[in-house]
């Protein structure tokens, strides 16, 4: 939670991070004596989008190449989500991304698609984990991905 609102997260399946925050926070204001009706906690000031760009900006320089998962498919805002009219996050506005996108049939990631657009677009990162799909996912799209000098970043 960034903050002190009980809130409703875009993605399922963090429940436990839930309920360790908000221990987390009941600790904090209790090792300080504040009164949790006056005080907030934010326990995850370094989480999500700012984290991710942190890593990117270490690894590809400014205007440099990235792809991701497309939002609509399930990937993450810091992945370089933009519309056809607006860049949406400071990760496509700083880096030029370009979308990799799920089979409409099986509800997996082409990755015929995915080899064909890193050929083409000579990314120098694939963000490859992700809420909806985890780094083994990419176990079979690595080998021939690195031997184009492909860095695979796992969020």
């Amino acid at each position: 939670m960034s903050s002190c609102i009980d809130v409703f997260r875009y993605y399922g399946g963090n429940e436990i991070v839930d309920e360790m925050e908000k221990l987390t926070q009941k600790r904090a204001l209790e090792l300080f004596g504040l009164d949790s009706n006056k005080w907030c906690v934010n326990v995850q000031p370094l989480s999500g989008v700012p984290a991710n760009f942190a890593v990117y900006t270490a690894v590809v320089e400014p205007h440099g190449r990235i792809m991701g998962l497309d939002l609509p498919d399930g990937g993450h805002l810091s992945h370089g989500f933009f519309t056809a009219s607006r860049k949406i996050s400071a990760t496509s506005i700083y880096f030029e991304s370009m979308p990799y996108k799920v089979d409409l049939k099986t509800g997996l990631i082409d990755y015929e698609r995915l080899h064909e657009n890193a050929r083409l677009f000579r990314p120098k990162v694939i963000i490859a984990g992700m809420c909806c799909f985890g780094y083994r996912a990419f176990a079979a799209a690595g080998p021939v991905l690195w031997n184009i000098g492909i860095v695979f970043y796992h969020t």
